[in-house]
């Protein structure tokens, strides 16, 4: 039997699927702006007594950002605390109908907003997989820019990385299935966790071979831009479902 799940056979594929559902693409982009935008306001809202305290610290003491933050009272962070849980949550409700919307491009059956909305469903397990996720990301993130602007020497970025960036990209790829199987399979967050584990055995490097050319796009200067940047988050949400789809397919095939 022919193998369909190839670096080129997948980034083929995916492409035509994108260029073909464009108009969808561009939905989904504008729910994302969406998102963004709730997200941006829910947490001006939620510590503008902060943002406040905070601006006019610094005012008085330029440059002691540090300190600045440290003389919020306890109850602006926990404001703070509840405007994060806020926009998870946001970004899952909006994650779920991509989700599901991409799930049906792959498999080409017809797209609607009730295809958006019908991902909703699973908005708890959604949530579970966010904060499973985001911690990973945000650690990343702030090694990364701790280690450029030198704030952190050498030694301390390299046991950093090899103690959350190098094990949060192998969990994130042993894991690339999960959203998807969370609404195919129609199972909890942990469960998709866990069957993503064993799905993606054997092609964890092409997992990872997408996600490093991910990386390399995203990092391009053009690509700061946030519509090519957000085009390119969905492009690639249709190649990670596109091989788990292939996947599901030659599983049946072979029964």
């Amino acid at each position: 039997m022919e193998n369909r799940i190839t670096f080129s056979n997948i980034l083929t594929s995916s492409f035509t699927l994108f260029i073909n559902n464009f108009k969808v693409m561009l939905c989904l982009f504008l729910a994302y702006l969406v998102t963004v935008v709730a997200a941006i306001v829910t947490a001006v809202v939620c510590n503008v007594t902060s943002i406040v305290t905070i601006y006019k610290f610094i005012r008085s003491n330029p440059w002691s950002y540090l300190l600045a933050i440290k003389s919020l009272s306890i109850g602006q962070w926990l404001l703070f605390s509840m405007s994060l849980f806020l926009a998870l949550i946001i970004f899952a409700i909006n994650g779920a109908g991509v989700t599901n919307c991409i799930l049906h491009i792959v498999k080409k059956l017809p797209i609607s907003l009730e295809t958006y909305l019908q991902g909703w469903k699973f908005i708890p397990q959604f949530i579970v997989l966010t904060l499973v996720f985001t911690p990973l990301a945000l650690l990343s993130i702030a090694a990364l820019i701790l280690r450029n602007t030198n704030i952190i020497p050498e030694i301390t970025f390299l046991i950093g990385s090899a103690a959350f960036i190098i094990p949060g990209i192998i969990f994130v790829i042993c894991a690339a299935f999960a959203h998807y199987i969370l609404i195919n399979e129609n199972c909890s967050a942990l469960q998709a966790i866990k069957r993503s584990f064993r799905q993606t055995k054997g092609f964890r490097g092409l997992i990872f071979g997408f996600f490093v050319l991910w990386c390399l796009l995203a990092s391009k200067a053009i690509l700061k831009i946030i519509l090519l940047d957000t085009l390119l988050l969905l492009f690639f949400s249709v190649i990670y479902a596109n091989i788990y789809v292939q996947l599901k397919k030659e599983k049946q095939e072979l029964i």
